[in-house]
């Protein structure tokens, strides 16, 4: 008879505690985890579509200079951004002798959060990173001479959550300035755009 009464107590433990969890359970906080339908922050540009042709005055072969951008939807909370462009369409050989994966085109950070436009040939909008060949917007510019011929430049804008004030001890690099805002990420878009040039006209003889 004890064991039974031991038996049917401790079955009463049970479920005591298995109604214990799920309440906890069910009143616990659920977290709200952005997803891709939910993200507002959208990077576009006047001058080219997602995927469309980057207009040559852009370009090495024309004047040389950042294409027009649009920023909307930034995130609540945003406080700043950051804006990356590269290749990684370079050719292999080009990342064997640079030791390098992509192209670094243009790298700004501390651009603030008013910003709803970055108009052509504003290179000043941020704090400017090194990028693979200099500081300076480093247009499109695909050797015709290796395969693809046609690369895509991709514009990665990051919302962040910490105020335009980043400082470095000296200044840094694209790798640099991801590590230092990776936390404070709230939302990222990406655009793409193309370009490949024109052949070479030779000279008439």
């Amino acid at each position: 008879m004890r064991n039974a009464f031991a038996v049917l107590g401790l079955g009463f433990a049970a479920i005591f505690l298995a109604g214990y969890f799920l309440i906890e359970k069910a009143e616990a906080p659920t977290a709200t985890v952005a997803t891709k339908d939910t993200m507002t922050l959208t990077l576009t540009s006047p001058a080219f579509t997602s995927g469309g042709n980057i207009p040559s005055v852009y370009t090495c072969d024309g004047e040389n200079i950042n294409p027009p951008l649009t920023i909307s939807g930034a995130p609540k909370g945003t406080q700043s951004f950051v804006l990356i462009v590269t290749d990684p369409d370079i050719p292999q050989t080009v990342k064997d002798t640079m030791h390098i994966d992509v192209l670094d085109h243009w790298i700004l950070f501390n651009i603030p959060s008013t910003t709803a436009d970055i108009k052509a040939n504003t290179p000043d909008i941020g704090t400017r990173a090194m990028g693979t060949k200099g500081d300076t917007y480093l247009g499109p510019c695909p050797p015709r001479e290796y395969e693809p011929q046609a690369h895509r430049y991709v514009f990665t804008l990051h919302a962040l959550s910490t105020p335009p004030n980043l400082v470095f001890t000296k200044q840094p690099t694209k790798n640099e300035v991801e590590k230092a805002v990776k936390s404070s990420i709230l939302e990222t878009s990406i655009l793409i755009g193309r370009y490949e040039r024109a052949p070479e006209t030779l000279p008439k003889k």
